[in-house]
């Protein structure tokens, strides 16, 4: 499967993490993409509120899960938000909130360009 442009995924680590197999990794990302929309309206949530306690779990558990998937600039937003709960740092949590939800809309286009590259064949 090849994909030019920004890659939100190291797609070779990922693969290697489901020990090849790609409907696996395929349904780990449909898993992935469910909960980060739950877990997205709860640091929203959360920022609202200005609960940092739910602020430092809901980053650090997206953090382990986009580590799991090989989403970097994810897992990288997802501990800004960890430190942000730790630290008790709203500003901080706002920006990395607001980057953690565009490169998730990036992820997003990618995995639709990958599922049309699976679907019809053409590598």
């Amino acid at each position: 499967m090849k994909i030019t442009g920004t890659v939100p995924i190291e797609l070779n680590k990922a693969l290697e993490r489901t020990g090849g197999d790609e409907e696996f990794l395929f349904d780990l990302i449909e898993v992935y993409i469910s909960d980060f929309k739950i877990r997205l309206e709860a640091l929203n949530n959360a920022v609202m509120d200005r609960n940092f306690d739910q602020l430092y779990y809901q980053g650090h558990t997206l953090k382990g899960s986009s580590s799991n998937l090989n989403l970097t600039s994810l897992q990288e937003y997802a501990f800004r938000i960890e430190t942000a709960g730790r630290e008790k740092d709203l500003d901080l949590a706002r920006i990395a909130l607001k980057k953690l939800g565009n490169a998730f809309r990036d992820f997003q286009k990618y995995y639709t360009r990958m599922l049309k590259i699976k679907i019809s064949g053409v590598a």
